[in-house]
């Protein structure tokens, strides 16, 4: 059976009722997370000291064959080259971190300082380096005795010797269903992480979940363009079929009612300096801000099953939604500052997943300006937010669905070398 693998963010807190003990298991999570980024940036120092050794040999006027260095290495560090970063890192953390999470980091940090390698050695990025609050990855044998306490309708489990139990609160997505298929066997656990982000404790639960099986044209792709007017305009490459997702105006306006009190708040705290008084309102602040988040969260939620729904219904084997890399989060625009995009292309994602769709990230650029019904390429053609008339042909449609169209064909060669081509012309214009 085809699986596929997939993340659930839950939160979750110690299941313990004795306050001096409950208050030492927190602190013990939290040096798991401290040191975990300590380990980290020791594993990325000691990888390139082997580097900087291995480079020494090779500029060596002595001929040495592969082999012949890992012999020499391996005699001089004690250990394969590969086996150097975690056996002296190890020394050092083997009292400060469990095996589960210095095996599954040093699995993590090394898989990543190796794809990196050659993008470093050219200049095209720096190396990376971590900072406390970063996920903290162990193995799965980390979590023991996984069930659900009727009683509290949550799951408790044990990590590391510590009592833990979940926090699905109304859980509106499938955060329980996910837990029961693990504690009956049908989703297999897999090496997962938790991290400690705004003073709360999340599970970032990594499980493979079977493929539903759907009867899919893998030739046929959805295009979701990301927009202003609409916030989600989706158009199929081959079909006329449309469609249009998320009402701003609603969206925003519920997102300004809560910065509004936000603000309001934050008045209120300039004005108290200390006192229940004070703790109440940061409380309530708090309390406001979470508010806004699930908000947010149960929005994109929908959408992206509506998107699913919809690329299902036409038997869409592709996805194709907008590269957001070059994204400017300072944006002026009011509805691209205040709509998370990047969310909800995650979740799109996670949801494709399940049900076998290929998702890509295509770049977006001159998708507003090209014509999807003869290909010409002119600025002109937007005459304003909503709308597009082709300056070459006369092709009238809606501005979103012309730009969702161009993007459902974004992931072919021939689309990208006609984009290209387009692209040299101008700079050739210009010189």
């Amino acid at each position: 059976m085809k699986t596929t693998i997939v993340t659930r963010k839950i939160e979750f807190y110690v299941n313990e009722s004795d306050k001096d003990l409950k208050k030492q298991f927190y602190q013990t999570l939290r040096d798991f997370s401290y040191y975990t980024f300590k380990h980290a940036n020791e594993l990325v120092d000691t990888n390139r000291m082997v580097d900087v050794i291995k480079r020494g040999f090779g500029n060596s006027k002595n001929e040495i064959t592969p082999e012949e260095m890992t012999e020499q290495l391996s005699g001089m560090f004690g250990c394969k080259p590969v086996s150097v970063p975690y056996k002296f890192s190890n020394q050092e953390f083997r009292d400060k971190l469990p095996s589960n999470i210095r095996v599954a980091l040093s699995a993590t940090i090394n898989a990543l300082y190796a794809k990196d390698r050659s993008d470093v050695a050219r200049g095209n990025r720096t190396i990376r380096s971590y900072k406390n609050g970063m996920p903290v990855p162990f193995t799965k044998t980390a979590i023991r005795q996984f069930k659900f306490d009727v009683e509290r309708k949550n799951f408790t489990f044990i990590f590391n010797g510590i009592p833990l139990i979940t926090r699905l609160g109304r859980d509106r997505s499938d955060n329980k269903s996910i837990l029961e298929s693990i504690i009956e066997g049908k989703y297999q656990l897999c090496d997962s992480s938790f991290q400690i982000k705004d003073g709360k404790f999340f599970l970032l639960l990594v499980h493979k979940v079977p493929v539903e099986k759907h009867k899919l044209n893998e030739k046929r792709a959805l295009g979701i363009d990301l927009g202003i007017n609409v916030p989600l305009y989706g158009a199929i490459n081959d079909k006329k079929d449309r469609i249009a997702l998320g009402d701003r105006d609603s969206f925003l306006n519920q997102r300004l009612k809560f910065q509004k009190r936000k603000r309001q708040l934050q008045r209120d705290l300039k004005l108290t300096k200390g006192g229940k008084g004070r703790a109440k309102k940061l409380k309530a602040l708090e309390s406001l801000s979470t508010k806004e988040r699930n908000f947010a969260k149960n929005y994109n939620h929908n959408l992206s099953r509506e998107v699913i729904n919809f690329a299902l219904k036409h038997k869409c084997g592709i996805i194709n939604l907008e590269d957001l890399s070059g994204f400017k989060k300072n944006t002026n625009n009011f509805i691209l500052r205040n709509w998370s995009f990047y969310e909800l292309q995650t979740m799109i994602e996670q949801k494709a997943k399940k049900v076998g769709i290929t998702v890509n990230k295509v770049k977006a650029k001159y998708t507003s300006q090209r014509c999807n019904n003869c290909g010409y390429i002119d600025k002109e053609s937007r005459k304003s937010q909503s709308e597009f008339e082709c300056t070459s042909c006369g092709y009238e449609e809606s501005a979103d669905y012309n730009a969702a169209k161009n993007i459902s064909m974004a992931h072919t060669k021939e689309f990208q070398k006609e984009i290209e081509k387009h692209a040299s012309s101008l700079k050739l214009c210009e010189a």
